[in-house]
């Protein structure tokens, strides 16, 4: 692999996420193999929760639910750099200069926070 690795999500014992600067990669042999799954470019970060992946980067946000397959968001922000999610459907993004909030699972995005002075952001599950 020639390329740099900004991410890495382990989803079960065998299969890998990598958000790298080439796009998104997978592995379900520990790592030992990978395969690019999407080629979206520079990838930051990546989210996984109950099945379904989302992973962002300079050109947006791409989701999958079989890890093979990638589709693009709807009017996806651009430039994130962090994706959490704060619920089975609600996921937030950061960009380099706002936040922005999905409510369907990531196929559509909005943006909900001027976040001009942000760098972070983390979610805790309520008990």
């Amino acid at each position: 692999m020639d390329f740099e690795i900004f991410a890495v999500h382990m989803i079960d014992a065998l299969t890998v996420l990598a958000a790298a600067t080439d796009g998104t990669w997978l592995s379900r042999d520990g790592g030992a193999n990978w395969k690019l799954v999407d080629p979206t470019g520079l990838m930051f970060e990546i989210a996984f929760r109950n099945g379904l992946a989302i992973v962002g980067g300079r050109l947006g946000i791409i989701f999958s639910t079989d890890l093979e397959n990638w589709d693009s968001a709807t009017d996806s922000p651009t430039d994130i750099i962090d994706v959490g999610f704060a619920g089975d459907d609600v996921i937030w993004a950061m960009g380099a200069s706002d936040m922005f909030r999905s409510t369907d699972g990531g196929k559509n995005w909005v943006r909900f926070i001027d976040g001009s002075s942000l760098k972070a952001f983390a979610f805790a599950e309520e008990n």
